[in-house]
């Protein structure tokens, strides 16, 4: 299962990078800090899934699930973010996402949901 992560912060970054090694049949294909450069990896690359930040250091995570929707990307759009309200999650469902994970308590279950879905692209 081919994985690529937008997120600006590189400790945090490095804690997914960590994550998604730690999940049997999890492959990186990629990263970016930035929403353009995401958006860009993220069509050439088609990863099966994405993790992405909703505050990246130029753009925001929102644009880039819209963009990858808007060109028929059907990956796995996890969210990981650190804003676990309501609200938020609500925009983030509607503007293409698939999941959505707080960042600071969260993390077990997103190692979770991997596992799950690299068993059913193997």
């Amino acid at each position: 299962m081919n994985v690529f992560i937008a997120e600006d912060q590189s400790w945090f970054l490095e804690q997914l990078e960590q994550l998604v090694q730690s999940v049997s049949g999890a492959r990186i294909v990629g990263s970016a800090a930035t929403a353009q450069g995401a958006i860009a990896a993220i069509l050439s690359h088609r990863p099966d899934v994405a993790l992405i930040d909703l505050v990246l250091r130029e753009g925001t995570g929102f644009e880039v699930m819209r963009r990858v929707r808007a060109e028929g990307l059907r990956s796995q759009l996890l969210v990981v973010a650190s804003f676990p309200t309501a609200g938020i999650k609500k925009a983030c469902k509607i503007g293409g996402a698939d999941g959505f994970f707080d960042k600071l308590l969260e993390l077990d279950q997103l190692r979770q949901h991997l596992e799950t879905l690299a068993t059913k692209h193997t």
